[in-house]
C-alpha cells in the first residue's frame, strides 16, 4: 500500500509555519524582472520586524563598506539588490520551522539547520564560481532542500512515532545514506514531503523542482522540468549536498552520503581541479560561518576533525591539501574567498544571523558557550562518534 503524502501533509499542515505575506508578496513582486524598488519597499513598510531585521544586514560593513549608515529601506535595496533581500526574509522565516522547545530534539532541529544553511552557502558558492548568474537563487535552494525533514519532524508529534530517528538509526547502522535508509524502512521520503510544503506555500516552480529532485542525479528521471537552468540548480545542490555531509559541517541525519555520479559534474563542467577550488572555497566560507555562528551560540555541535575532512574530500578528486592551497587559482570572475576568515565576509555572516538572534550587529567577539548548553554539544557529539563502531548498534532516543 503506498503512502498517502497530501493525508500527511493535511496532518501537519497546523503544526507548521505558514510562510509570512511579506515574503509571498516579495515572491510574487520579483518574478516580474521588471519590478521596481519602489513596488519592494511597499510591501517591507508592511512587516516592520522584517524591515528591521533587513536593515541589520545592509548595515553590516560587508555591504555598508564605508558609506553612512543605512536607515531606510530604500538604501538597502540599493545595498543588498531584490534577491538578498527576499534571501534574508526567507532564511529569518525559515528559522522559525528549526526552533523546538523541547530540549531533547532541540540539538538536532539545530545541527539540521547548520547543515542547511551550509548547502545554502555552498550551493551559492559554486553558482558563483560557475559564473551562474542566479546565485541567490542556488542559496534559497540549498537552504530549503531538507525541508521535507522538517516536515517528518512535525508528522512525528502528531503521530506520536520516531520515523525520522529511525530513518537516521538505519542509515547509520547500515552505512547508508538517509535517503536509501527511508526507501528502506518504508518511511514517507523527505524529498517528496518538502516539494508538497513548497507547493502548499506558492514558492517558486524552480525550487519546488530542486526540493522534489534533490536526490535524482540523473536528468532523464526528474518530470516536469525543461529548463536547463533548474536542472543545473539541481545539480548544485546535489553536489553542495554532498560537499557540505563531507565536510561534517551540522548533522542533517546523513553521515554516509552517495557520491555523485561522473556525469554530474561533466555536466556542469567541473573538472577535477575545478573541484578542488569549489571544496576549498566552500571550506572557506563554512569556517568564516562557524566562526560568526560559534559567537551566537549557533554551534549546535563542534565541527570536529575539519582538516582531515577537507583532505578526505580533496583525496576523492587526488590531489594533495597543500598543494592546491600553494597552487595560483585559475582566474574566473569570482572574487577568490581567503584560505583564513576575513573580517568583512565574517560580518556578512554576523549580520544575517544576528538578524535571527535578535542580536546587534557590533557584537563580534566570541562569547562563551553555556555550561548547560556544552553538555548537550557533548551528548549529541558522542552519540555521533558511536557510529563509527560498525559493530555497535544505537539507540536513538
Amino acid at each position: 500500500m503506498g503512502i498517502n503524502y497530501e493525508n500527511l501533509i493535511s496532518q501537519i499542515q497546523r503544526n507548521l509555519p505558514t510562510l509570512p505575506t511579506v515574503l509571498n508578496e516579495l515572491s510574487n513582486i520579483m518574478k516580474d524582472p521588471n519590478c521596481s524598488s519602489i513596488a519592494v519597499e511597499e510591501v517591507m513598510a508592511s512587516d516592520q520586524s522584517m524591515t528591521m531585521k533587513i536593515l541589520r544586514v545592509a548595515n553590516t560593513s560587508f555591504y555598508r563598506g564605508s558609506r553612512a549608515r543605512v536607515t531606510s529601506t530604500s538604501e538597502a535595496i540599493g545595498s543588498l539588490g531584490f534577491e538578498k533581500i527576499k534571501n534574508i526574509a526567507l532564511t529569518t522565516s525559515v528559522f522559525e520551522f528549526f526552533s523546538n522547545e523541547k530540549e531533547k530534539d532541540k540539538l538536532l532541529l539545530e545541527d539540521l539547520w547548520k547543515h542547511s544553511l551550509g548547502v545554502g552557502w555552498a550551493s551559492r558558492n559554486i553558482a558563483r564560481i560557475l559564473n551562474k548568474s542566479w546565485d541567490e537563487s542556488a542559496y534559497s535552494c540549498g537552504l530549503l532542500h531538507d525541508i521535507g525533514k522538517i516536515a517528518k519532524y512535525k508528522l512525528n508529534e502528531v503521530e506520536n512515532e520516531s520515523s525520522l530517528l529511525n530513518d537516521v538509526k538505519i542509515g547509520l547502522d547500515q552505512k547508508i545514506d538517509f535517503f536509501k535508509a527511508e526507501i528502506l524502512n518504508h518511511s514517507p521520503r523527505h524529498d517528496y514531503l518538502g516539494y508538497l510544503i513548497c507547493w502548499n506555500w506558492g514558492l517558486s516552480k524552480s525550487l519546488e523542482m530542486v526540493v522534489r529532485w534533490h536526490h535524482e542525479p540523473n536528468p532523464k528521471n526528474r518530470k516536469n522540468i525543461e529548463s536547463v537552468d533548474v536542472h543545473e540548480l539541481i545539480d548544485i545542490v546535489i553536489l553542495a549536498n554532498w560537499i557540505v555531509i563531507k565536510l561534517g559541517f551540522g548533522f542533517s541525519g546523513d553521515k554516509y552520503p552517495t557520491k555523485p555520479p561522473d556525469a554530474l559534474f561533466r555536466r556542469l563542467n567541473l573538472n577535477s581541479d575545478l573541484m578542488h577550488q569549489v571544496i576549498e572555497r566552500t571550506y572557506s566560507e563554512l569556517e568564516c560561518a562557524t566562526e560568526t555562528m560559534s559567537s551566537m551560540e549557533f554551534n549546535s555541535s563542534h565541527w570536529e576533525q575539519k582538516d582531515s575532512k577537507l583532505q578526505n574530500l580533496h583525496d576523492e578528486f587526488g590531489k594533495n591539501t597543500q598543494d592546491h592551497v600553494n597552487e595560483s587559482i585559475v582566474e574566473n570572475d569570482y572574487t577568490e574567498l581567503p584560505s583564513n576568515c576575513d573580517s568583512e565576509l565574517r560580518n556578512d555572516f554576523l549580520g544575517i544571523l544576528s538578524s535571527l538572534a535578535d542580536l546587534n550587529d557590533t557584537q563580534i567577539e566570541p562569547i562563551e558557550i553555556s555550561t548547560e548548553r556544552e553538555k548537550l554539544i557533548f551528548d549529541w557529539f558522542e552519540l555521533q562518534k558511536k557510529t563509527d563502531n560498525s559493530s555497535e548498534n544505537i539507540e536513538l532516543k
